[in-house]
């Protein structure tokens, strides 16, 4: 009758080494996701160009891809007046979309500041150079491109 246990906890004991061996060798090495390096959206300065009554204005956005992005902007006269601001509103033709709206504040030489973007694809702007009693409209274009294979 000692036979009878010694056999029982033999069968289990190869049974368990049976069940480890099995997913030890169906595991194989840990995965690695592989994926294509050229579809990594990088962020990069993308430049803006438009007028305000004449004022013609040259910046960039960054970083240029959905979501919220940094604008500066210069006028090409170079003098930025003391309490002035932008306002841009901006829209992407043939969508109907909800404007856009930011306001870029003097500093340092230019104006400053954030307006986030929903998708990849060209805008038009609205622009409105506030100085004192003055407001001057014009328009700005932005885009934000899908740009691969970098």
């Amino acid at each position: 009758m000692v036979g009878v246990p010694v056999v029982f906890v033999l069968v289990i004991v190869a049974v368990l080494i049976a069940v480890r061996a099995s997913r030890s060798a169906s595991s194989g090495p840990p995965a690695t996701p592989t994926f294509d390096p050229r579809l990594i959206v990088h962020p990069q300065y993308v430049p803006l160009s438009g007028n305000a009554g004449g004022v013609t204005l040259h910046g960039s956005l960054y970083p240029g891809y959905p979501g919220r992005n940094t604008l500066r902007v210069t006028p090409a006269a170079g003098a930025i007046a003391p309490g002035s601001y932008l306002e841009l509103v901006a829209v992407m033709p043939g969508m109907g979309m909800i404007p856009v709206k930011g306001r870029l504040a003097a500093a340092n030489g230019a104006y400053k500041g954030d307006l986030s973007l929903p998708m990849f694809g060209n805008y038009v702007a609205t622009v409105t150079l506030v100085t004192g009693t003055h407001r001057l409209r014009g328009t700005a274009y932005l885009s934000l491109p899908l740009t691969v294979g970098r």
